[in-house]
């Protein structure tokens, strides 16, 4: 049995590799005039992508109800995971790929989120030990956990695949193995606290925290 590739950058240019760094490079493409939305598809890797799958679990981290919002947005999610387990890019219609991009607003955006990276790479960084493709592996993981936030299921349930997504995500953007595996983690209990619903309804609801 062979384990894929393992694409993480080389030595040689894993100072440039960061995730801030990526984002400074995106927001200097945004300082150019006329580019267009497809120019910008291209430039963001797998990497940046899983920060859009970031952003769209955000709302969701608190078990406070948004009733009908998780619906379009674990879509979303589970959009986003698959193009980075497939290695492509944001998706982007046709007709849009020639139109110019609002770079001045895209480009202000992609600064502020360098400067987020640039503060939690003291403690989310760059851990490589794991003998796999964390981007491919990772990005059917966002899938699922985006397929859990989609489901119809009781108020106050969408924060624990919420977790999952944002820590794998979080895990991809910096190539922080350990929290990619801490993700993984969330991401079974998930299921399993999922699967309690489906077969016992509230009653395995109550079972669960009573085992917490």
């Amino acid at each position: 049995m062979h384990l894929p590739v393992h694409n993480r950058t080389n030595p040689e240019s894993a100072t440039l590799s960061s995730a801030s760094r990526e984002f400074h490079s995106l927001a200097e493409l945004c300082s150019r005039r006329g580019v267009t939305y497809g120019e910008l598809a291209q430039s963001i890797s797998g990497r940046a992508h899983a920060f859009f799958a970031l952003i769209a679990v955000v709302p969701f981290i608190t078990p406070l109800p948004l009733p009908g919002l998780s619906i379009a947005f674990g879509l979303y999610v589970m959009l986003v995971g698959l193009r980075i387990a497939t290695g492509k890019g944001p998706w982007v219609p046709i007709s849009w790929q020639t139109r110019a991009a609002p770079a001045e607003k895209l480009g202000a955006l992609f600064h502020w989120v360098a400067k987020l990276f640039a503060r939690l790479e003291g403690i989310v960084k760059p851990r490589d030990f794991l003998p796999f493709s964390t981007n491919r592996v990772g990005g059917v993981l966002i899938s699922i956990a985006g397929l859990l936030l989609a489901l119809p299921f009781p108020p106050g349930t969408n924060f624990p695949p919420a977790w999952s997504a944002l820590l794998i995500a979080l895990g991809i953007v910096e190539e922080d193995d350990l929290c990619w595996l801490i993700g993984v983690l969330f991401l079974c209990l998930t299921i399993g606290f999922f699967t309690l619903i489906i077969m016992f309804g509230a009653e395995g609801i109550q079972a669960l925290r009573a085992m917490l």
